[in-house]
């Protein structure tokens, strides 16, 4: 897809199906991107973590799906504080085959419409690896600001420098009426 094509994609709930073809996702190999990969090994195991990572209204886990009907990703978002609306997204990941193709972008749009509009947040934190560079470029597009750092232990890689972005609904709302 050429850089002038516009994707579209849909959020929905991850359901049993899905873990399925997200077991069968070519893995990202690079040490900085094991946590992309689906932490599962069998559907037993995928099958513990959707109970786990999906329980409305105060985590959802979801899935992007493509005009043409490919599951293409999947998002993880989480209600961080219900007195203040603020909530975080704990994963999001586009398949390693998929990248590069616009479907980041276009899950982002959907995942910010449905946490400000749907859920009411007044605020999305997450945080991105320093070297993520990618990441960060996509997320400051759409509206995320840079809040700070800080360092976590990861195995395998010692300690690993994160940078902190928040993206706050009025400032996204102002933004949409400036288009």
């Amino acid at each position: 897809m050429g850089s002038d094509s516009v994707v579209s994609v849909k959020l929905r709930p991850v359901v049993l199906d899905d873990m399925k073809k997200m077991l069968e996702w070519p893995r990202y190999e690079g040490k900085t991107d094991q946590w992309a990969n689906l932490p599962a090994e069998s559907l037993a195991e995928a099958e513990e973590w959707l109970h786990t990572y999906h329980q409305p209204p105060n985590c959802y886990c979801l899935i992007v799906v493509s005009d043409a009907g490919e599951v293409v990703g999947r998002c993880n978002l989480a209600v961080l504080d219900e007195e203040t609306g603020v909530g975080g997204i704990f994963g999001f990941v586009i398949r390693r085959d998929m990248s590069d193709r616009g479907f980041a972008q276009a899950a982002l749009v959907q995942l910010l419409r449905f946490a400000f509009r749907q859920l009411d947040m007044s605020a999305i934190y997450l945080y991105t690896q320093a070297v993520n560079r990618k990441a960060r470029h996509v997320y400051e597009k759409f509206g995320f600001k840079f809040m700070g750092s800080h360092y976590d232990y990861r195995d395998g890689q010692g300690y690993v420098k994160f940078i902190d972005l928040v993206a706050w609904r009025g400032e996204w709302e102002q933004d949409l009426q400036n288009k």
